[in-house]
């Protein structure tokens, strides 16, 4: 966005030439995507312990881990990757094919991390009579899930 718009007024204004050079712009993401990140952090976290979203806690770790780690928020790769999608569109040149498949790689990547979350803290999946079993010390996902019944 601000890439095209900027480097379109090069020839009025000749120093926005330094938004040519993808060195100047990667700094901007990274600071762009911290401020981002730093904006939204404490608010997404506030709101994910409010609403009880928090991962499951391994009982044969150690105690001071178990004490620690309870109540703790999970979903934080929402932050990480709201923060990379604001600021890459924001200072990247999507007229570049490769920014759009590295974008939408890290948006599935960050689909499945949520879905894996949603699944294993909110849904309880992976211990749902319904759809997993106890096979041989491991969890599989049951045959009638993919009948048509």
């Amino acid at each position: 966005m601000l890439y095209s718009f900027l480097t379109s007024l090069v020839d009025t204004f000749s120093f926005l030439n330094v938004f040519k050079y993808i060195t100047f712009r990667v700094g901007l993401s990274v600071v762009t995507s911290l401020i981002i990140v730093f904006l939204i952090g404490n608010p997404l976290i506030k709101y994910f312990s409010k609403k009880q979203i928090t991962g499951p806690i391994r009982q044969d770790g150690p105690i001071d881990h178990i004490i620690k780690k309870t109540g703790t928020p999970t979903m934080g790769g929402l932050m990480i990757l709201i923060g990379i999608i604001v600021a890459t569109l924001m200072w990247a040149d999507l007229k570049n094919i490769y920014i759009w498949i590295v974008l939408f790689v890290c948006t599935s990547l960050g689909l499945l991390g949520f879905t894996d979350d949603y699944l294993k803290n909110l849904v309880d999946f992976h211990r749902s009579p319904h759809l997993w079993k106890l096979e041989d010390d491991s969890w599989t996902l049951r045959k009638s899930v993919w009948q048509d019944s």
